[in-house]
Order: C-alpha cells, then sequence, then structure tokens
C-alpha cells in the first residue's frame, strides 16, 4: 500500500489543479496493472480525506480543490501516454529486424539466448518489417511486396509466440511508419478505416502481440524505452547514440534504430545520481545496399525489472555466437 500512496501523492503534485476524475483517468493510463478507475478514484478520496474526517487526518492531506471551470474545450493531443510495466519481470528486447532483410543466424540466436536464460516477456522494439518497396527512397522494383513482407512478418510473430508466455509487445518503428506515410499520400480516402489500420494489417491483436504506437514510449520499471526516430531531430548518426540518447532524456533509457551496440554512464553533479544509456544491436542483415561500408553489429537485450529498478544486459551477437559487452 505504501508504493500505491507514494504513486497517488506524486501524482498530486504534479496535477495540483486537476479534479478527482481526472487524477483517476491519469493514474489508469500511467499504471494499469495498479488501478481501474473506480479504485483509482477510491484512493484518491482518501488521499484527500473525502471518505471522512479520519481518513483526511490519517493522510495528513489538505482539502483538495477542483479546478476552475472555463468556456474552453479540451485542447487536442496526438501523443499517446507512456505505457509502464512496473512488476518484477525479465524482458526480451529485439530490434531491428527488417524483415525480409533479417539475419536469420542473428534472430535465432537471440530468441534461443532469451529462452535459455527464461525470459517470459518479449518487447520488439521497432522496424520488425521494412516495407521496402513504400519507401520515400528510390526502391528496387524487384524486391519483396508489402504483402510479401507481412506474410513473413506473421509468420514470424506466431512462431516465437509459443516460447514467451508473458507480455508481447510490438512497438511501430520509422520502417512501419512507412506503411501510414503512405496511405496519407496515396490513399488518404482509406485513413481512419478499420481495417486499413496499421495494427490490423500486421495482424498484432489477432496474434496476441500489444502495440506501442510510433510516437509512443514506454517505461520498463525506471528503463525508458525508445526505438530511436522518436526522439528530437538532430540526433542522426551518432559516434555514440547511448550519449545522444542521454543528452536528450536526461534519464535510463534504450534505443534501436542505429544498428550498433553503445553505452554510457552519466551522474548528475548535484544530485550525485547515476544515469545509464544504451543502444542495441541489430537483426538483419549487415550489408545493404544504400550502406555498404558501416559499423553495424547484430545484438539484442535483456532488461532485469526488480522493485521499480531495472538492470540492463547489453549483448552482442558475433557470427551467431551471443557475446556480454
Amino acid at each position: 500500500m505504501a508504493r500505491r500512496d507514494q504513486i497517488i501523492d506524486e501524482t498530486i503534485d504534479r496535477f495540483p489543479n486537476v479534479g478527482n476524475r481526472t487524477l483517476a483517468r491519469l493514474l489508469v493510463e500511467q499504471y494499469p496493472e495498479l488501478y481501474t478507475i473506480e479504485s483509482a478514484r477510491t484512493a484518491i478520496r482518501y488521499r484527500f480525506g473525502a471518505n471522512g474526517k479520519k481518513s483526511q487526518k490519517a493522510t495528513g492531506k489538505k482539502e483538495h480543490k477542483e479546478h476552475c471551470t472555463l468556456d474552453l474545450p479540451p485542447g487536442i493531443s496526438d501523443v499517446k501516454k507512456p505505457v509502464r510495466f512496473m512488476n518484477d519481470a525479465k524482458w526480451g528486447i529485439l530490434s531491428d529486424i527488417h524483415i525480409p532483410y533479417h539475419n536469420e543466424i542473428a534472430v535465432d540466436a537471440a530468441i534461443k539466448k532469451l529462452v535459455d536464460s527464461k525470459v517470459p516477456n518479449l518487447y520488439l522494439n521497432g522496424d520488425c518489417v521494412d516495407f521496402h518497396k513504400i519507401s520515400d527512397f528510390i526502391s528496387d522494383p524487384r524486391s519483396a511486396s508489402p504483402n510479401d513482407e507481412l506474410k513473413i512478418l506473421k509468420r514470424f510473430l506466431k512462431s516465437i509466440k509459443k516460447y514467451f508466455k508473458g507480455h508481447l509487445i510490438y512497438k511501430i518503428g520509422n520502417h512501419e511508419v512507412r506503411y501510414e506515410r503512405y496511405l496519407y499520400g496515396r490513399a488518404s480516402a482509406v485513413v481512419g478505416i478499420e481495417e486499413f489500420e496499421l495494427e490490423r494489417v500486421l495482424g498484432l491483436k489477432e496474434i496476441g502481440f500489444r502495440c506501442i504506437y510510433s510516437k509512443q514510449h514506454s517505461v520498463l520499471g525506471d528503463l525508458n524505452v525508445f526505438h530511436g526516430h522518436e526522439l528530437p531531430k538532430g540526433m542522426g548518426s551518432p559516434v555514440n547514440p547511448a550519449k545522444s540518447l542521454y543528452v536528450r532524456i536526461n534519464d535510463n533509457g534504450i534505443v534501436g534504430h542505429h544498428h550498433y551496440i553503445s553505452s554510457h554512464v552519466a551522474t548528475n553533479a548535484m544530485t550525485k545520481r547515476s544515469h545509464q544509456t544504451f543502444s542495441t544491436g541489430c537483426l538483419c542483415q549487415l550489408i545493404k545496399d544504400y550502406s555498404p561500408v558501416n559499423n553495424w553489429n547484430h545484438g539484442f537485450g535483456i532488461a532485469v525489472v526488480q522493485g521499480r529498478k531495472t538492470q540492463f544486459r547489453n549483448l552482442l551477437i558475433d557470427r551467431g555466437k551471443v557475446c556480454e559487452t
């Protein structure tokens, strides 16, 4: 109960002028594993002493004042709230498979390592599929069609599902976004029709994967998870993607997208609190026509959440063998 009380107090401090009902909705959005709307409202009422003077005296909280009523409709927000996974758990994190340009040896090595390590939860951190033909760049007309890529992707998702009995997460990366950009530019009339929605086209719900959307990030314990394309522009292809990530978020985090492994540790000069950031390797072919010379490497990660803190192992795959970094 102490943890829930702390979460409620932190939320109240962040949003002091927000009504009880809105506070409850925020708690459910940020901590779906802890609250329902009703349990959140009950807990908030208790913290404010709305269940009687006894509860108000016990909590030590001042009476909560509802926000002012203005003749102004709610603002439009096009960014989804972060999804938080706070329970103790092991997670396997794979990024940049780029089907059908995947490296089957690297993918097989990563999955085997996760299974051998008894990791129950899987997070596919963006760019699982390439969508080569609908890129904004000039594409090879002989390459696989989007339909062919989707067939391979769905076979892959169904085949790995049996090895992971916990959460199955699919993050939308910049290559999946190619599909949405194609619709917006060339088939805008079908945008909004359920059958054409990206999540539906990828087959995520029916296969059993939860979708994390393009500009939405998630948190595993105290580790922020990004694909990479959703971060502020200017990150480009830095020498150390992990350090560039820290400069942008000033917190713990991991990122894919750059196709090579890096890590960074920084300590706040005032609080003396240390932060760690990482970039993970890819699981696609290391040599591509558009980048024949590069410093990419194969890799993936294992995140262990315990007591809301997260330990992260950034693993390299060298010629099919998994190595510590």
